[in-house]
């Protein structure tokens, strides 16, 4: 679990969505927190606009052999993703969610940058093509 301490803590974070017609940009907060005697790390991000508050809990699955994470919101949507954990300097999540009408395949990378700050870059994919969502920077 020590892999994920990356994420425990109190985070602003900038993020620029790709996904929409017009690219946008927005300031959100990251809280993560240790859960069930630290077999657990629970991230609850906020972002105003919208307006809605995600969860992801993760975890490792002794018996899977790699990093699980469930997610929701309060819109109603949902997913499971699992990692390996840290390779070659990137924490990549990858999964699906049932979100905005459909069920999606997406990849969370994640990297240390060297001021302490982390940087996520998600992904989607459209078909068999894996184009960029979001990039998203939490700063303490």
């Amino acid at each position: 679990m020590k892999q994920l301490d990356f994420l425990l803590g109190e985070f602003r974070l900038e993020y620029t969505n790709l996904t929409t017609e017009q690219v946008t940009t927005g300031r959100a907060t990251s809280s993560g927190k240790a859960l069930a005697d630290g077999r657990f790390h629970e991230i609850t991000q906020y972002i105003p606009v919208p307006g809605i508050t995600a969860v992801w809990l993760i975890g490792w699955s002794d018996i899977e052999g790699h990093f699980v994470s469930f997610y929701y919101d309060d819109w109603g949507h949902h997913g499971t993703f699992t990692s390996p954990g840290w390779e070659d300097g990137h924490f990549r999540i990858t999964g699906d969610s049932s979100v905005f009408g459909g069920r999606h395949r997406f990849v969370d990378d994640y990297e240390i940058d060297e001021d302490g700050s982390v940087l996520k870059k998600g992904y989607v994919y459209i078909g068999e093509d894996l184009v960029p969502g979001d990039i998203v920077r939490f700063r303490r």
